[in-house]
């Protein structure tokens, strides 16, 4: 993906993180496997996107930029 985007544009100059995946239920209903997919969705796989896009950010001076929300 980071390969592609660089092709296409010349370069890459920012990542900007937007993963979400929610369940509407409280805390206390949501088994192990909904919370590791939380987890997997909202974290690790912005963290996987940061490391293969680093090289890519730092050559250009990039920027990362991380949002995100919460469901209350």
């Amino acid at each position: 993906m980071v390969a592609g985007a660089a092709e296409h544009g010349g370069g890459v100059d920012a990542l900007v993180h937007c993963a979400g995946n929610i369940y509407r239920s409280p805390i206390e209903d949501l088994d192990e496997a909904e919370l590791q997919g939380l987890f997997q969705t909202n974290v690790i796989s912005t963290m996987m996107m940061t490391r293969a896009a680093l090289p890519a950010i730092v050559q250009s001076k990039g920027a990362i930029v991380f949002f995100g929300s919460a469901h209350v």
